[in-house]
């Protein structure tokens, strides 16, 4: 007889049995994530949440299992304590501006250059305001000007890249500013500019009407302009770097592509155990009105978690920041139409979707809304459908 795990709530006690395999443990890691934000906001969208962490996890990611304990090794740590105790070497992948020099005050003489680094940026994590974090992801303030984001080092630098594009190249955009990247053992560190607001998913239940007309049309100027950006002749689709496209939730590995054709295609296809039929996605795709525009730059996670904001003299809140951009890129102009309102599903009430800005509105591109989100359920990658899916066709 197969092992397996019986899980059950009593009060606060989780009675286990059996072997736990390793997806029931990443379940329960997810759970305990879940309910730490609730713990910290009731109001949380947890589905904005779960979003982040059903990403496929990058390779090496969690690391093997050692057969021995190190004895040196704590039985529990945070994360932070993990980003300490594991990091044995650093580096600088682009230079810090004079804003993220503030390391200085965290450095410590008689050192050696790479010692000094390791133990700088240790001491910064150690030190500075934990503003959020949530697995294997954190947000640190170290002044009040800057943030660090800490991530996994697996894969390329999409979005440090693009912020420093949009720095160069429509600097109007209120998205964070690049002030360094750094690497410390197997984690990424960004320095970017901090917004001191709140997010407009925490704001939005109190905003009357005329404010959030007020937001939309604010949003609707602010993505004119990086819409208006041309991709350079001979580029591929996706990142700025040459990094290429990657598309929210999907189990696809990030691909080069240089057409909006072969974009189109590339979404279409399933490489999981429950594919639609080819007739069937021909079918579907047939619903589609004909390719003729280019792409054009796109965030590509936009939602209220991801807009910050802060209340003016007259108590009315304003946009003051973009954030979370490592999705951001060229792509088809439908695509952040068919992504602004992922997270938008029969179980929830939201009017979010009366205020999308009009540039992106899924107004404007209904066919593609539409049929995104069809083939979003019937291959299982909606974030509400997802296991939902996977018990029907187990």
């Amino acid at each position: 007889m197969d092992q397996h795990v019986i899980i059950e709530h009593k009060d606060t006690e989780v009675i286990k049995s059996a072997a736990v395999s390793p997806k029931a443990e990443r379940n329960q890691e997810i759970m305990k994530l879940l309910q730490k934000e609730l713990g910290a906001d009731p109001k949380a969208d947890l589905t904005a949440h779960l979003r982040r962490i059903s990403k496929p996890a990058p390779p090496g990611y969690p690391p093997p299992r050692s057969a021995k304990r190190s004895k040196h090794l704590p039985k529990k740590m945070d994360f932070y304590q993990e980003v300490i105790f594991s990091a044995k070497n650093a580096e600088i992948i682009y230079p810090l501006s004079d804003e993220g020099a503030l390391l200085a005050n965290y450095g410590e003489a008689g050192s050696t250059q790479t010692d000094s680094l390791v133990l700088t940026l240790k001491r910064m994590i150690s030190t500075s305001e934990k503003l959020w974090d949530f697995g294997s992801r954190a947000v640190l303030k170290c002044s009040d000007g800057i943030i660090t984001k800490i991530t996994w080092a697996v894969g390329d630098c999409t979005e440090y890249t693009l912020i420093q594009y949009l720095a160069l190249h429509a600097p109007d955009v209120l998205a964070p500013r690049p002030h360094g990247l750094t690497k410390l053992g197997k984690y990424r560190i960004l320095f970017i500019t901090y917004f001191p607001a709140m997010t407009l998913e925490h704001a939005w239940p109190d905003l009357t009407r005329e404010n959030k007309l007020s937001i939309q049309a604010r949003l609707d100027d602010i993505f004119h302009r990086p819409r208006s950006l041309k991709l350079p002749p001979g580029r591929d689709l996706g990142g700025v770097n040459g990094e290429g496209v990657q598309l929210l939730l999907e189990d696809h590995p990030i691909q080069h592509l240089n057409t909006i054709s072969a974009f189109e295609d590339f979404f279409f296809t399933v490489d999981g155990p429950y594919p639609p039929s080819p007739s069937w996605t021909r079918f579907l795709r047939s619903f589609l009105p004909s390719l003729e525009k280019e792409p054009v730059f796109t965030h590509g996670d936009l939602r209220t978690a991801n807009i910050m904001v802060k209340p003016d003299d007259a108590g009315s809140f304003v946009v003051t920041g973009i954030i979370d951009w490592e999705c951001s890129g060229f792509y088809p102009d439908y695509h952040e139409s068919t992504q602004v309102l992922f997270l938008f599903n029969s179980n929830v009430e939201n009017d979010w979707y009366q205020y999308v800005q009009d540039c992106i509105a899924p107004a404007r591109y209904p066919e593609r809304f539409l049929v995104s989100r069809i083939w979003g359920f019937a291959t299982g990658v909606s974030a509400v459908k997802r296991e939902r899916f996977r018990t029907i066709t187990s």
